[in-house]
C-alpha cells in the first residue's frame, strides 16, 4: 500500500512538473488539531490533540487559475506524530484567494495513548482555503478526514471488559503560514 501511494505521488509529480510553466518551492508551518476516534462494540472513544506542523512544498502552475501543490509535512501532536503527504489542486478565485482539495496520505509515526489499535497508513480527503498575502507569503486553513479504516483488528481492554476495535479514523485541522522561494 505504501509503495503504491509513493509510486502514484512520483508519477503525478513528474507529469505535472514536465508540463508546468512555473515551479516554486516553499516552506510551511502552523497549528495542528487532530482527533482520533475508535468505535468498539458498544463504546466510542475520542482523543484530541493540539500541536504543530511544518514541512516543504512545491507549487506547480498548470494554467492561470489552477495549480498543483504536493507537500510533505511533519505533524507533532501532544502524544502522536504524523507524516502527511497531501497532493492538492488549487483553484484561484482571483489573484489572491484559492480553494484547495485533494487526497492525502497519512503515516502514523508512533503509538498513541490507546496502545496500537491503528494501522500506520491511511488515506484522507483534504480541502481548504488559502490567501496570498504577498507574492511569496501565504496563509491557509485546511481540514482532512480519513476515508480508510485504520482498525488493526486488535482487542482493547477496559478494566475487565474486552472489546474488538470495529473502526478507527483520524481527522486533522491545520492553520498555517507559508513562504514560497
Amino acid at each position: 500500500m505504501r509503495t503504491l501511494a509513493i509510486s502514484i505521488i512520483a508519477i503525478l509529480g513528474s507529469l505535472f512538473i514536465s508540463n508546468a510553466q512555473k515551479v516554486e518551492f516553499g516552506l510551511t508551518a502552523g497549528y495542528l488539531y487532530t482527533e482520533g476516534k475508535l468505535d468498539t462494540s458498544g463504546f466510542e472513544i475520542k482523543d484530541t490533540e493540539n500541536g504543530f506542523y511544518l514541512g516543504v512544498l512545491a507549487e506547480i502552475d498548470i494554467n492561470e487559475k489552477f495549480r498543483f501543490q504536493p507537500e510533505v509535512l511533519y505533524g507533532n501532536g501532544t502524544d502522536s506524530k504524523f507524516l502527511y503527504i497531501p497532493l492538492l489542486f488549487k483553484y484561484y478565485l482571483g489573484e489572491r484567494f484559492n480553494l484547495q482539495a485533494g487526497p492525502q496520505a497519512t503515516l502514523l509515526l508512533d503509538d498513541n495513548a490507546f496502545g496500537d489499535p491503528f494501522r500506520t497508513f491511511g488515506i484522507d480527503l483534504s480541502f481548504g482555503l488559502g490567501f496570498d498575502i504577498t507574492e511569496r507569503i501565504f496563509i491557509e486553513a485546511r481540514y482532512a478526514f480519513e476515508i480508510t479504516d485504520r482498525a488493526n483488528d486488535n482487542i482493547l481492554i477496559f478494566g475487565d471488559i474486552l472489546s474488538p476495535v470495529d473502526d478507527a479514523r483520524f481527522k486533522a485541522l491545520g492553520i498555517g503560514l507559508g513562504y514560497r522561494f
